[in-house]
């Protein structure tokens, strides 16, 4: 497991909620604000470090702003980070309790994503009420770390080139930057035949190569763009 990923990967769309931040003069719109509940954060360090391997502690400012320091065991080193919230208007201490841990999180990866949300005005009804915005591909669990198109294009064509010259150094370059999530998002552009050459290529297998000319090549790659 690849701890700071899981600590980083979006929450469940169900788990996110929204506020209005700003407004605008007339109160006809407003800046949603996404943030999840201080459960959600305890829920992801129980199941990537473990009910025993995190630990938090607060105290409280005199000018009663709560610190909440959070402390969690990675990779065998104890990593320590603080952060701090005042009384929310609804929760008081409780709540300021509950944004200072989250806000502590956030200096381990926890929910850092939302703060890339809700970027656009929505309109509000006479009560305040509006649609919540909905999640961009990347803010959510299946589409996030996602390898971008032209990478992906990038990886196949110089693959291909790899192939074409049975360079088998220049694809153990190419690949070697990817873990396995991402190796699995790249292997689906490629189909059987050229998959069987490359492992073939890496192992000094001898394969019937994925294309029987140049001119084959080139065209495949043409209609890949």
């Amino acid at each position: 497991m690849n701890i700071e990923n899981e600590l980083k990967k979006p929450f469940p769309e169900p788990a996110i909620h929204w506020r209005i931040g700003a407004r605008t003069g007339d109160k006809k719109k407003g800046l949603p604000l996404a943030y999840i509940d201080a459960r959600d954060v305890m829920d992801r360090l129980d199941f990537v470090l473990g009910f025993d391997g995190w630990e938090d502690s607060y105290v409280e400012t005199t000018s009663g702003r709560v610190i909440c320091t959070l402390a969690c065991m990675i990779n065998d080193k104890l990593v320590i980070r603080s952060d701090g919230a005042g009384d929310t208007g609804t929760e008081g201490e409780k709540g300021a309790i509950s944004d200072a841990l989250k806000r502590a999180a956030v200096k381990f990866g926890i929910g850092r994503y939302l703060y890339g949300l809700g970027g656009e005005w929505v309109d509000l009804d006479q009560y305040g009420k509006f649609k919540p915005p909905s999640l961009p591909q990347w803010a959510t669990p299946n589409g996030w770390n996602r390898i971008h198109k032209s990478e992906k294009r990038e990886v196949y064509s110089q693959s291909i080139d790899c192939l074409a010259n049975a360079d088998e150094a220049g694809l153990v370059e190419i690949w070697s930057g990817y873990d396995n999530d991402e190796k699995a998002q790249l292997w689906g552009m490629f189909d059987s035949k050229q998959r069987n050459a490359m492992g073939a290529l890496r192992h000094d297998k001898h394969v019937e190569p994925p294309f029987e000319s140049e001119e084959e090549l080139l065209k495949f790659k043409e209609e890949r763009k």
